[in-house]
């Protein structure tokens, strides 16, 4: 949940807590009934209360993409709001031979989730 958090704190500022968790769960998980909304957001709200996280009001922290000595897949959602794009694509000059770089053109943060077989398929394969 690290990204969730810094997306949080990087929000925090300018928005209260509140309208920040209800905007995460619709970005996430798309239009839900308002009990599911709720419910969803006490989740973020104790993920924040209680988890250890590198982030705070005060610092966010980036891990950069870098090469890596095993093979590696690299995959994300073209429609995330959490692992932009643009981030998901940083890691395309450290790929080496056998390594993989997958985009699901739709899933948002939790493209496994919603796209399994399609997941699936790129793992097997890698």
């Amino acid at each position: 949940m690290f990204k969730q958090q810094a997306h949080y704190y990087t929000h925090r500022p300018f928005l209260s807590r509140q309208k920040i968790l209800t905007a995460m769960v619709y970005n996430l998980f798309s239009y839900q009934n308002e009990d599911t909304v709720k419910c969803l957001v006490s989740i973020l709200e104790h993920d924040l209360n209680c988890s250890l996280s590198p982030h705070s009001l005060f610092k966010q922290i980036n891990v950069s993409p870098c090469p890596v000595p095993v093979p590696l897949m690299v995959c994300g959602s073209t429609d995330d709001i959490i692992v932009e794009p643009d981030t998901l694509r940083g890691w395309r000059p450290y790929l080496m031979s056998g390594d993989r770089y997958w985009e699901c053109q739709q899933g948002r943060h939790f493209f496994h989730f919603f796209q399994p077989t399609l997941v699936a398929e790129q793992i097997l394969d890698f």
